[in-house]
């Protein structure tokens, strides 16, 4: 959703079990985890902002980026 000179995006994903958004991990092995990564390098290079919350068992991804 475009507000004004922002890009809103809002990505949300069950989870088996609710997880501590202040140390984000993974426990599937090589070549996983990589989105949040590679989330956080896109908002860093628009000057954007990212936010992550999970509460009854629903993760939640919140990005703001700034367009031209």
């Amino acid at each position: 959703c475009v507000k004004g000179k922002q890009l809103l995006i809002n990505v949300t994903n069950n989870v088996i079990s609710d997880v501590d958004v202040d140390y984000l991990h993974t426990q599937k092995g090589v070549m996983h985890g990589y989105g949040i990564v590679n989330m956080k390098a896109i908002v860093k290079k628009y000057n954007g902002s990212i936010s992550f919350s999970c509460q009854n068992k629903v993760f939640d991804a919140f990005v703001i980026l700034n367009v031209k």
